[in-house]
């Protein structure tokens, strides 16, 4: 069903100039949206049982914020990609809950975690996949600055718009959550492979 749909949708937005890789890439991109509308429709009917309906907007948006330039590991099931993202999600609104109440550690939290992103930044985004590989150069330049860029905005809106607490940390928890995601290491548990390490041209392969 969600192929019909996206080879449907690559038809509408598709060129006949475009050749064979643009195609594979458009449709590999269009898939992951078909497949993603459910899932995230299903976290937020959880979301709305739990009474939980700002944590999970606020949580939305630094993901379309920040990790739209990070990039990040994939599950290679629809099934083991709602659940991983429905804890993911719960535990970036929930955790919060508990760290607000020690006021102390705000500050070295957030420093950590601002230091840390930059390492993440410098060093892996974009995080990308075999299937969509960032090899362009400018490309992957382009995303570090804009990951950058994003940072510092969630951080000036964390710490200079947002007044209740726990809204902070769900947004501080949540950049945790997108850079841990991109690293060697969780990639390797899920097993996923970075794709501007794997990707061979075309004519190599001939």
């Amino acid at each position: 069903m969600v192929e019909k749909i996206s080879k449907k949708i690559l038809n509408i937005l598709s060129d006949e100039k475009d050749d064979k890789d643009q195609k594979e890439i458009l449709l590999f991109g269009i898939t992951r949206i078909v497949e993603d509308i459910p899932k995230y429709i299903g976290i937020l009917l959880v979301c709305l049982l739990l009474g939980a309906l700002k944590e999970f907007l606020i949580v939305m948006a630094v993901i379309m914020i920040y990790k739209t330039f990070t990039g990040g590991v994939h599950l290679h099931t629809n099934i083991g990609c709602f659940i991983g993202s429905l804890i993911s999600i719960m535990s970036c609104i929930y955790i919060p809950i508990i760290i607000a109440k020690y006021q102390d550690i705000l500050i070295p939290f957030a420093v950590f975690i601002y230091i840390f992103s930059i390492y993440i930044i410098l060093v892996y985004v974009p995080a990308d996949v075999p299937e969509i590989p960032i090899i362009n150069k400018k490309r992957r330049k382009r995303d570090k600055i804009m990951a950058f860029i994003a940072l510092n905005i969630l951080y000036l809106v964390a710490f200079f718009l947002i007044e209740n607490d726990i809204y902070l940390y769900i947004i501080l928890t949540t950049i945790l959550n997108i850079d841990v995601m991109t690293t060697r290491l969780v990639y390797k548990i899920f097993k996923n492979k970075y794709g501007h390490e794997t990707y061979v041209p075309d004519e190599l392969l001939l």
